[in-house]
Order: C-alpha cells, then sequence, then structure tokens
C-alpha cells in the first residue's frame, strides 16, 4: 500500500495550478529561481509553524523548537520539489490544471483547516506588483537588521506585510475577499454528503449546489479523472483508462460519452 499524500486537498489543487508556470520555467532555464518562489509562496499560505506550534507565535519559540521548525520546513522544501519531480508530464498540464476538483471528491478524507483571510486575499489579488512591494520591504528589514532573515522571520514579516496590504484596499476589494472567505469557510465547515449509493435526496441536492450545473461538472470531469488516475498510473507504470457515459444536458440529454 503506498504512503497517504503529504499534501491536503487545496494544497494539491495549489501545487497542480502552479505545473503550467513550472514547465514554462524549466524552458527558459529559470526553473530554480521559479522553484525558490514556490516555497516562498506556499509557507505564506501555509505555515509550517501553524503545523508544529499552531498555539505559538514564531517570535515565542525556543531555539529548540526553531530548529524543529527549520527541519520540518526543509522537509517540505524537498516533498515539494519531488511533487513537481512526480508529476512533470505536459501532457497533463492543460487538463489538470484546468479542473478543479469538487470537495465530494475528498469526501473520505479530513481537511485540517478553512483558508484564513490572509490566504483567500492572496488568491484573489497577490499580484506581482504587491510581490515586489513585499520583497521590497523584506530587503529593507534585511539591512536594518544586517543580517539574512531566518526563514521564520522571513514568513511571519511577509504574512504582516501581505495582512497591512489588504488593510490598506478598497472597500469593495475587501468586501469581496470577505465573502469569499466567508463562503470558503462555509464549505469546509458544511457536513459532507454521504457516498453516492446512500445519498439523500437533500443530499443530492446539495451536491448539484456545490457543482452548480451538469454542464460545467461535465466539462471538467476529464480533468478531474486525470488528476486522480495519472499518479496511480505513474506508480504502478499501467496505462489504465476511463470511460464515462452518461445524459448529457448539451445534447438535450442524449446519451454521450467519453475516454
Amino acid at each position: 500500500m503506498s504512503p497517504p499524500p503529504w499534501t491536503t486537498p487545496a494544497q494539491t489543487e495549489w501545487l497542480v495550478s502552479k505545473k503550467e508556470t513550472c514547465q514554462d520555467a524549466r524552458d527558459k532555464g529559470r526553473y530554480s529561481s521559479w522553484l525558490l518562489g514556490v516555497y516562498h509562496d506556499f509557507f505564506i499560505k501555509w505555515p509550517e509553524s501553524d503545523v508544529l506550534f499552531p498555539e505559538k507565535q514564531v517570535s515565542s519559540l525556543t531555539e529548540e523548537e526553531k530548529k524543529m521548525l527549520t527541519m520540518a520546513e526543509e522537509k517540505r522544501r524537498t516533498q515539494i520539489a519531488r511533487w513537481f519531480q512526480n508529476h512533470n508530464s505536459p501532457s497533463r498540464v492543460a487538463h489538470a490544471a484546468a479542473a478543479q476538483l469538487p470537495r465530494e471528491v475528498f469526501a473520505s478524507g479530513k481537511v485540517k483547516r478553512a483558508p484564513q483571510l490572509c490566504e483567500v486575499y492572496m488568491d484573489m489579488c497577490y499580484d506581482a506588483p504587491k510581490k515586489a512591494s513585499v520583497a521590497a520591504r523584506l530587503q529593507q528589514d534585511r539591512i536594518q537588521y544586517g543580517r539574512k532573515l531566518t526563514r521564520a522571520e522571513t514568513m511571519s514579516l511577509t504574512r504582516q506585510y501581505v495582512n497591512q496590504l489588504f488593510a490598506a484596499e478598497p472597500k469593495n476589494v475587501r468586501t469581496a475577499v470577505a465573502v469569499r472567505h466567508a463562503e470558503e469557510k462555509t464549505l469546509h465547515t458544511a457536513p459532507m454528503p454521504k457516498p453516492t449509493n446512500e445519498r439523500t435526496p437533500i443530499d443530492y441536492q446539495r451536491v448539484k449546489c456545490l457543482i452548480h450545473n451538469f454542464h460545467s461538472a461535465i466539462n471538467a470531469a476529464p480533468g478531474w479523472i486525470e488528476w486522480i488516475i495519472a499518479p496511480v498510473a505513474d506508480m504502478c507504470g499501467w496505462c489504465i483508462t476511463v470511460t464515462a457515459v452518461g445524459p448529457n444536458p448539451e445534447a438535450g440529454g442524449d446519451i454521450t460519452s467519453f475516454a
């Protein structure tokens, strides 16, 4: 039996969304610098300190705890790098990166926590100018301290600066982020529907609501299936084919299929 994945569903979606830029970075010979940026963004969204010491601030960690945090972050970097090495198939990028897996796929798993407001803001608004602004402030901090910042300091300061950027946004932007954040929290805290063969009519309607409509789900399905099956095929060294058949609303309810 293969070991369980180290990623949460949200982390896997995020990594998959980076595959296209990963391939571009490889093609242009800047993969190493690209990967450093991925590490940085990953730890901003999912600080390793939240996993090891969820009740403590990084500034209050003991020297021993800081060593543990440094080792954990280094292990996570290795896992991220290996993930991109194992998922470097250009043929999968277009389909898998475009398909966001529905939460029902992970009904038997556990999602540790809903995204924080800062994370939602980064997903929606953290563009290149904002990244450059934060990078400039971190450079000022390095000059002020007269030394290189530790990884923990970099993560902590970056989150602080991102929160400040959010606070300075116009009210309509902050409202849009807050609405999205509330939706994400609701989706993470709502009870999961039962497996397909045990769903009640209420469960069924809830799934329809989450997926939004069958048409978009059918269009996204090949990407979802590719996302799930491709790693299994890689591990087994097999060629796996999936055939799906069912009524298609776009075709007036006629039976269609894809493989």
